[in-house]
């Protein structure tokens, strides 16, 4: 974020220095010896608001941005910030519309354009957030920023050569510019190059090693190397891309080449039955296993290698953990219930097959009371399923044992009286 340049006052320039230095906390302090000097300076509300914003006080810094619009409504600085910390506030209708202000108010400021650009991109607003990027480096063809935005934008749109090119160009610009290597990245791990993209998200984070998105994207890359985890994520991005109908037709077609597999089962109905079922089972296995088991397993296959115990988070190395344990578990108990003719055994197993889900859920929850919480919850749930079960049990049970007890009261009943009629006719 670029800063003017102001030095009414010598806390005002020390503001300005030490926010360059991204020293947030030293730089709010002279912030506001500035402001006892000079307290209707719209400059100054604004940097107090980029100061409150790096420290998260985001309704402190929405109500110094609006101080600052208020005190020179025409600074299109002001508007800017206004603009950027309404968008930190989740307010697209409110970021645009102050950006705008401020491009009305100096409309050849590129910095304005490319931050237009990337609220648009938030919002999956692609064409849009194109335009502005593209304004942007017309106005100034060096903006790394906007080269940036644009060759994103252009790879949603599947643009694979330009996109490729407008990255390049912005790395040739500044080799030294972690976003562009992460930009690099993002478009190599999109197409298939993942070596490539292990690469550039590396490099990204050496220049920058406290960018969580670049971690984020190594993993990732390191993860789609293995086979089984590319296809299993394929699989799956790929039904959750069909639309209803299209996925309808696909589970009618897996359904009807399984009840054409199931010929040896007579009934028809059951073998309908039985065909629906096994789809409806296998899809959501598939989706189960990708979603609780999938992520974390391939996190554990990455902590036998170097790179990626350094890249992968010890959040998620625990939960990883949790996960093969887990799955261990299950894969021992139903082979012992298999080889020794245990079926019981198969029901902690299926107990330790379920754990991942709210296991990783409770881990996820930050150490405390939160995570305490998390792990009653789950604790309830596992008790009320058990008494559930117990229930279920229990009540074909009982009545099974009642069924018994009344024909035996029947047929006790039936023997008295054929007692009574063989005494009456000796008699």
């Amino acid at each position: 974020m670029s800063l003017p340049f102001d030095s009414a006052n010598p806390h005002t320039e020390r503001a300005r220095l030490l926010i360059e230095l991204d020293r947030y906390a030293d730089a709010e302090a002279e912030v506001y010896k500035a402001l006892a000097i000079e307290p209707n300076s719209s400059m100054l509300h604004a940097r107090l608001a980029v100061c409150l914003l790096r420290r998260d006080a985001v309704d402190d810094a929405l109500a110094a941005a609006r101080t600052a619009v208020a005190c020179d409504p025409d600074n299109s600085y002001a508007h800017y910030i206004f603009s950027f910390v309404t968008h930190r506030s989740i307010d697209e209708a409110g970021a645009l519309e102050a950006i705008g202000e401020a491009l009305r108010l100096a409309p050849d400021d590129a910095d304005y354009h490319y931050f237009k650009a990337a609220i648009h991109y938030d919002y999956g607003k692609y064409y849009h957030a194109l335009s502005a990027s593209d304004a942007g480096l017309a106005l100034r063809p060096q903006h790394i920023g906007c080269a940036n935005l644009r060759a994103r934008c252009l790879a949603e749109f599947e643009d694979r050569t330009e996109a490729l090119e407008t990255i390049e160009r912005a790395l040739a610009l500044n080799p030294e510019y972690y976003w562009s290597h992460e930009t690099r990245a993002s478009l190599a791990l999109k197409w298939g190059g993942f070596d490539n993209a292990v690469r550039h998200y590396r490099e990204a984070l050496r220049l920058n090693p406290q960018s969580e998105s670049a971690r984020r994207g190594l993993v990732e890359s390191l993860k789609k190397r293995y086979f089984v985890y590319r296809t299993l994520f394929k699989l799956f991005d790929w039904s959750d891309g069909l639309k209803i109908v299209a996925r309808t037709i696909v589970a009618l077609a897996a359904v009807a080449l399984l009840n054409d597999a199931l010929r040896p089962i007579g009934n028809r109905f059951l073998r309908l039955v039985a065909a629906i079922g096994l789809v409806t089972a296998a899809y959501s296995a598939i989706g189960c296993f990708t979603v609780f088991c999938g992520d974390p397993l391939a996190n554990f296959m990455l902590s036998f290698e170097a790179l990626g115990r350094r890249a992968v988070s010890a959040e998620a190395r625990r939960r990883s953990i949790v996960t093969a344990v887990a799955l261990t578990l299950t894969v021992g108990l139903l082979a012992a219930a298999f080889f020794f003719r245990m079926p019981l055994v198969a029901l902690p197993a299926v107990s330790a097959m379920l754990a991942p889900g709210p296991l990783n859920f409770m881990l996820r929850q930050p150490s405390g009371l939160p995570r305490l919480w998390a792990a009653l919850d789950y604790v309830g749930f596992m008790l009320a399923m058990v008494v559930l079960f117990a229930v279920l049990c229990w009540i074909p049970l009982a009545g099974l044992r009642w069924w018994r007890g009344l024909v035996s009261e029947y047929h006790a009943a039936l023997e008295r009286r054929a007692e009574v009629r063989r005494s009456m006719s000796g008699a």
